[in-house]
């Protein structure tokens, strides 16, 4: 299954570059390089590594996913109000574009303003060294993510975006419903 998890995050992640379409054959070549590649790394790690490593790359990634949650979230509720098109996601060059600068900025300032509070094995900010090794990292970077993605959306104008959605007839449930 994480095997599987990585391949598809892989052919996404290709996709977010250079236009993939997720074949059988890229899966399965995919899903090769991901379970020879895991199976490489876990012989080859030394055995701490649950205890320290592992530890520090799932505490890299969710500092990764802290702002990144914020914005979706603030985006979904607060901005669109749950409406958007699933076939225009899907369109590079569609309603909401191939990137979206308002949340990347509002990711990478929040992921910045994470970065005193972090505390890890190479890494020790100087608010949680402050606090005596706390790591509040999360609190931080989840509200500066959020707001700092509303702010940057107060000026965006919707109007377009949403009597797009509203007039798709694209033969599929292409609309997602508002929140109530």
């Amino acid at each position: 299954m994480c095997v599987y998890g990585g391949a598809l995050t892989l052919i996404t992640a290709m996709d977010s570059v250079v236009s993939t379409s997720p074949t059988r054959s890229l899966r399965i070549r995919m899903n090769a390089i991901i379970g020879i590649s895991a199976t490489i790394v876990g012989v080859l790690l030394p055995t701490d590594f649950i205890n320290t490593t592992f530890y520090t790359i799932l505490a890299v990634l969710a500092y990764l996913m802290a702002p990144w949650t914020a914005v979706n979230l603030v985006d979904y509720f607060v901005v669109r109000k749950g409406r958007y098109s699933i076939a225009e996601i899907f369109n590079p060059v569609g309603i909401y574009g191939r990137w979206n600068w308002r949340g990347i900025t509002a990711y990478s300032l929040a992921f910045v303003a994470m970065i005193p509070f972090m505390y890890l094995s190479f890494y020790q900010g100087p608010v949680a060294e402050y606090f005596g090794g706390v790591d509040v990292a999360f609190f931080v970077g989840i509200p500066v993510g959020a707001l700092l993605y509303w702010l940057f959306c107060l000026n965006q104008d919707l109007s377009r975006e949403f009597s797009i959605i509203q007039t798709a007839d694209l033969g599929l449930d292409a609309v997602a419903k508002p929140i109530a």
